[in-house]
């Protein structure tokens, strides 16, 4: 089991780089089966990792990818 969550982790590596901590963080609660909420600042990754554990090895995942329309920048969101 261990050996499979490396290479799971190995290949979601390859495409989020750089994010070692979080990717190993995520495959931890995904596999605990609880549910999986990140967050951070904009461009950073967070619909590519998600994207990436999706097509990974871990089965029965289901990725929901929602916009928070409050937290653009004021040029693509004017509040009312």
């Amino acid at each position: 089991m261990y050996t499979k969550l490396l290479a799971c982790a190995k290949q979601v590596g390859q495409i989020v780089v750089g994010k070692d901590a979080q990717i190993r963080l995520s495959l931890a609660c995904l596999l605990a089966g609880g549910h999986l909420l990140i967050e951070d600042v904009p461009g950073v990754g967070k619909t590519t990792l998600a994207h990436a554990l999706a097509i990974s090895r871990v089965s029965s995942v289901s990725v929901s990818v929602t916009l928070e329309l409050t937290r653009l920048p004021a040029i693509f969101y004017r509040p009312m």
